[in-house]
């Protein structure tokens, strides 16, 4: 069986102790260490030209999205964005 891809996301900078907590519990924990597999766009090489192209890739081959925001906070161009198949933006 394969693991299950969670891709975490939230705003970069006000969230970040929440998204690495979430790193650490899948990393940890003994049954999702078994069952799935942190994603988090920020430790894969990317490119600062195609970053929205990258990630949405990334995220499009994720089973999970785990996303994050503070109330009020969201991302620039967030209704703007092209999801891949499969992924839905609500």
């Amino acid at each position: 069986m394969s693991k299950l891809r969670v891709f975490i996301s939230s705003v970069q900078k006000e969230l970040e102790n929440e998204r690495l907590a979430v790193l650490s519990l899948i990393s940890t924990d003994a049954f999702l260490q078994v069952h799935c597999e942190p994603v988090l766009y920020e430790f894969e090489p990317a490119s600062p030209e195609k970053a929205a192209e990258e990630c949405l890739a990334l995220l499009g081959n994720c089973d999970i999205l785990s996303d994050y925001y503070l109330e009020g906070i969201w991302p620039r161009n967030w209704r703007g964005l092209h999801y891949p198949a499969g992924v839905s933006s609500g």
